[in-house]
């Protein structure tokens, strides 16, 4: 269930999975299903919260696939090279914007919404 939703998610933006991809993606819910467990202290997670445990497993396996150079985001190509006086122009990462802050977001924009969650030990 969740790995369909989760490689839906990578698709979106713009990583396709594949098969090999799939234990890395149950790690990434695993874990995602672990932080949201022990940030509001409850034994089983509701139904209600599928779409988050799913984002912030999708910002899992970001993270680590553009820690190993699976992710381009168009950072690094050369745009432009005038030799007189030697200028290079670096492309900016273009529509896919800055990676890290898409990463950043997945993995932790949701625990304003966990609040509601949240019981006590």
């Amino acid at each position: 269930m969740f790995v369909e939703s989760v490689k839906k998610n990578l698709k979106a933006y713009g990583y396709i999975a594949t098969a090999e991809d799939d234990y890395i993606i149950d790690v990434a819910i695993e874990k995602s299903q672990h932080r949201i467990k022990a940030f509001t202290n409850l034994k089983a997670l509701p139904e209600a919260i599928n779409h988050i445990i799913v984002d912030m497993a999708t910002g899992e396996v970001l993270q680590a696939k553009n820690a190993v150079g699976a992710l381009s985001n168009g950072s690094g190509e050369v745009r432009s090279i005038q030799e007189g006086d030697t200028t290079v122009t670096f492309a900016s990462g273009g529509a896919g914007g800055d990676i890290n802050a898409v990463i950043k977001k997945l993995m932790n924009g949701h625990f304003q919404a966990l609040i509601h969650y949240r019981r006590m030990p």
